[in-house]
């Protein structure tokens, strides 16, 4: 018998225990299905790992590093502006985790659209076809204009009324959730703003350090919330928080 004989002999052994093999596997494979009729179960119920992940409490864990300067000397252009909103829009952390109460329920609360924004604390919403002037709760924005002090005018206030204005476009639905007064002494309505059911403006522009937080009774609700997260902005040295700030 010559080499090539034997090569063949031996793969012909070969393809005959794979055979025997996979003759023996369907058997089982018929076995199990057999068993399975027998006892009435359709599938095999193995035990389900438990869900054991928390959410995070700390937020976000993107770090932004570095966001445009806010100080007094000079304007932000408009591609600091777009690096600006777009890195609040990357770097927000889950509110819904922080905020007391968690999500928004938008059922419950008043909606409105959005005409313009006035400055960083101040807009203007169309509330069932009328135009109300609204102060956000809570904050308070650079002035970036003043009728009755040109000397409060500020850089900082402008830039920061840019950014606002890029983040939140004329049209978009809000909805309000107000606190214990719905007016302020001079008639403008007072709320916390919500874009979502996830995110409130106020809260936004308090953690990205466009604005200082500051609360007037009996509107506290959200402060130490929002003094949490104004604290996160200094230590971050964000907006007007930054070194060269006139607020440091």
């Amino acid at each position: 018998m010559n080499k090539c004989e034997k090569n063949v002999r031996r793969l012909n052994s070969h393809f005959k225990r794979i055979k025997r093999l996979r003759t023996a596997l369907w058997s089982v494979f018929l076995a199990l299905l057999i068993l399975l009729s027998v006892t009435g179960c359709s599938r095999l119920d193995l035990p389900r790992p438990e869900n054991t992940s928390q959410p995070s409490t700390a937020g976000s864990e993107r770090i932004i590093e570095e966001l445009p300067a806010l100080n007094q000397m000079q304007l932000l252009d408009e591609e600091q502006i777009l690096g600006y909103t777009a890195a609040i829009s990357e770097g927000s952390p889950d509110f819904d985790v922080l905020r007391p109460g968690g999500a928004a329920d938008l059922e419950q609360l008043q909606s409105g659209v959005l005409e313009r924004v006035v400055d960083g604390d101040t807009l203007i919403v169309q509330i069932n076809g009328q135009s109300t002037r609204l102060r956000l709760i809570g904050i308070d924005a650079p002035e970036s204009f003043s009728h009755h002090d040109e000397t409060l005018r500020t850089v900082e206030g402008e830039n920061v009324s840019r950014i606002v204005s890029a983040l939140i476009e004329p049209g978009i639905r809000v909805w309000l959730q107000f606190d214990t007064e719905e007016f302020d002494k001079y008639d403008r309505m007072l709320a916390y703003v919500y874009l979502d059911e996830h995110t409130m403006l106020n809260e936004l522009l308090a953690r990205f350090g466009l604005v200082e937080v500051k609360s007037y009774r009996p509107n506290t609700y959200f402060h130490a919330y929002l003094k949490e997260l104004e604290a996160v902005a200094k230590s971050e040295n964000l907006g007007i928080w930054r070194s060269d700030s006139r607020f440091n």
